[in-house]
């Protein structure tokens, strides 16, 4: 079992002192404040692509997620990842 919590509530996530790491899969526009909201309160960042919508934005980012020594990585979301006898073959 694990403890894993889904909510559309960034403020939930970045005040459970338990949680180290904040995946935002989320429409682009809400990509840089949750990304700095989440490395301004020491967690690691998994963020849907894009990260953000202009270079300076990434950058900052990435800037911001070295000076804390903490981690920040795109990825991309492909297909769908729900097991159910729907999708069984």
């Amino acid at each position: 079992n694990y403890d894993i919590i889904v909510t559309s509530n960034l403020n939930i996530i970045l005040s459970d002192n338990t949680l180290s790491i904040s995946i935002i899969c989320t429409p682009t526009n809400n990509h840089l404040k949750f990304i700095l909201d989440s490395l301004n309160n020491g967690m690691h960042v998994l963020c849907e692509k894009p990260l953000a919508t202009t270079e300076n934005d990434i950058k900052e980012c990435y800037s911001l997620a070295d000076n804390k020594n903490l981690v920040l990585f795109e990825f991309t979301l492909r297909g769908s990842f729900i097991n159910s006898p729907e999708n069984s073959s």
